[in-house]
């Protein structure tokens, strides 16, 4: 039988873990939207102005191209942060469940 202090550490554990959990699958979905922003939109548009650019002649094209990249590469910097965030929160929801173990035995 856990005593009282084992019970409330048992508590805070939970909940802790539960938090981080959250918040964990908040960054999943930050994480895939602007893996959807980089593949979909804004590549796919810089292509696009770029193939325009070839056909037209047109020199405006080719700065909305390299515009869009230059977002692209900054969106990929976005997910390299939270990609870190995700892991720092893993490392942190697997602490807490080791520690959930330690207190039980």
């Amino acid at each position: 039988m856990l005593s009282l202090e084992d019970e409330k550490k048992l508590q805070q554990a939970g909940l802790k873990r539960k938090a981080v959990s959250q918040e964990t699958d908040g960054l999943k979905k930050l994480q895939f939207s602007i893996q959807n922003d980089i593949a979909a939109a804004v590549l796919k548009s810089a292509d696009e102005f770029a193939e325009n650019a070839e056909k037209l002649h047109v020199i405006m094209f080719i700065a909305m191209s390299n515009s869009l990249r230059r977002t692209a590469k900054d969106k990929e910097v976005e997910l390299k942060s939270v990609t870190d965030q995700l892991e720092a929160f893993r490392v942190q929801l697997q602490d807490l469940t080791c520690m959930t173990v330690y207190i039980v035995m």
